[in-house]
């Protein structure tokens, strides 16, 4: 299979979905996750694993030791965000400032434009932005 044809085999298959909301699914981008907060942590979080499993690997597996990783991670998440005031933001990820083309960041919050950066190395260093070391 040519990629001329596996692409017209990827949009044909994309058009056999709607979303939700009845929204256009033309909007919403490819290898894209989507978050819902009516989901639980548990399930979002096993979301964006398998999304990063299909684009890695091109399929997804879960072992039991995943999962009970994944039920550790919930549990956890859940506790310590317990005592947060109930608030939503709007948000996109892995967008690129228009003034500054060389960099990417992580999320931006579009209500007040703050960033956020996930950093695995502690000793990078970014500026003008909420840096989360983890």
């Amino acid at each position: 299979m040519n990629k001329r044809n596996t692409k017209k085999e990827i949009e044909k298959n994309r058009r056999k979905y709607t979303i939700p909301s009845g929204a256009n699914y033309q909007l919403r981008s490819v290898g894209a996750v989507y978050t819902s907060p009516s989901n639980s942590t548990k399930h979002e979080v096993a979301k964006l694993i398998a999304a990063l499993q299909l684009r890695k690997f091109g399929d997804v597996r879960f072992t039991q030791d995943m999962i009970d990783a994944l039920n550790l991670l919930s549990e956890a998440v859940e506790a310590a965000t317990k005592d947060f005031p109930k608030s939503t933001a709007t948000f996109i990820t892995e967008a690129v400032p228009k003034l500054e083309p060389e960099r990417r960041v992580d999320l931006v919050r579009l209500e007040d434009d703050m960033r956020f950066e996930i950093e695995t190395n502690p000793k990078i260093k970014k500026k003008n932005c909420v840096t989360i070391y983890v």
